[in-house]
């Protein structure tokens, strides 16, 4: 366990001051979403979920203190969006359930399914991960629009952000597949990057392409996709993305801004030790 709390990184990786939220278990799960210069924190474990919200000042935040936002109890896992104005959270709790909530109106549940609860946006409608293969897609006023069932099940972070559609990565009949989806359609997928069918295959919104990385016990790379999943435009091996090489972190997340900079972050749960690797995504 240790301190949970936020900083800035520069492109050329100077770390701003490091602002402590609250102490926190190793396991403890949180997420984090940023919009303009607000920083929104979510945490879980034990007890009713934690919101803090940061701004941003000069080279660093300023937090407001933690917010209870629900009366949900006992949150194992979670994801937490900015969309439409207004924060959207989703998690699963310790009694089995799925819930989505927003700043306003009344919860949603969901399934749960065998990986976290995902949240992303198409840049209009709210889209969720339910169950194992299922996106559920909502509007700002929490209206459901549309749902699809993907062909397979999600891969490991099998769901991000795009422009008029959302991605989704799943497990097809030989490894992964990447598609587009709307409330709509499903549209015609593309072969994730080679490897095996038990990596962990992640999807992140690098705007207005999309970043893949793949994981397993020997190995970590990225892949930058255009926005159509049709072709590379960039790649990282294990020496762009970790210092460690031949020891690949146990997890891998990411971040982007919208001037093509992405930062990987990996962790090492052994040891509590973590990487930042800055990559040039324009």
């Amino acid at each position: 366990g240790g301190d949970l709390g936020a900083f800035l990184v520069e492109p050329d990786g100077t770390e701003g001051p490091f602002t402590i939220l609250e102490a926190v278990d190793a396991d403890t799960p949180f997420a984090a979403a940023r919009d303009a210069r607000e920083l929104s924190v979510v945490i879980g474990g034990p007890g009713e979920p934690r919101l803090h919200v940061l701004t941003e000042t000069g080279d660093g935040f300023v937090a407001s203190g933690a917010m209870s936002f629900t009366t949900e109890t006992d949150v194992t896992q979670i994801d937490v969006a900015l969309i439409g104005g207004q924060r959207w959270v989703v998690m699963d709790t310790l009694g089995g359930t799925r819930v989505l909530v927003r700043d306003v109106g009344e919860p949603v549940m969901l399934s749960r399914g065998g990986t976290p609860p995902i949240l992303a946006t198409d840049g209009r409608l709210t889209a969720v991960t339910d169950g194992v293969d299922t996106i559920r897609f909502f509007r700002a006023d929490g209206v459901e629009e549309g749902r699809q069932t993907l062909p397979g099940f999600f891969a490991a972070r099998g769901l991000a952000s795009g422009d008029g559609i959302v991605y989704a990565a799943y497990h097809d009949a030989f490894d992964h597949a990447i598609t587009q989806v709307t409330p709509m359609s499903i549209r015609s997928p593309t072969t994730a990057p080679f490897g095996d069918r038990a990596d962990d295959v992640s999807l992140f919104h690098a705007p207005p392409r999309l970043l893949v990385t793949r994981r397993n016990a020997d190995d970590v790379g990225a892949w930058l996709f255009d926005a159509d999943v049709a072709r590379y435009e960039a790649t990282f091996d294990m020496a762009d993305l970790t210092p460690t090489v031949g020891r690949p972190p146990a997890t891998v997340s990411a971040a982007t801004t919208g001037e093509g900079l992405g930062a990987i972050l990996g962790a090492y749960l052994d040891t509590d030790e973590s990487s930042l690797a800055i990559l040039e995504c324009r």
